[in-house]
């Protein structure tokens, strides 16, 4: 798996779990490691909508 220094969320996760599976070599530079957990959503007064991460993980 090749990985960006610069990737963070789900770009922590799965170069997290190839691993943990033993998929194959991670080719790259070290993850941000700023995985977040799962998001909720607000309703704003103007209809639109924003999500806000629950928990790190």
């Amino acid at each position: 798996m090749l990985i960006n220094g610069w990737a963070g969320s789900g770009g922590d996760g799965l170069p997290w779990a190839f691993k943990v599976l033993e998929a194959g070599p991670i080719v790259g530079e070290r993850t941000l490691g700023i995985l977040v957990g799962p998001a909720t959503g607000h309703q704003l007064i103007d209809g639109g909508s924003i999500t806000v991460p629950g928990a790190r993980l």
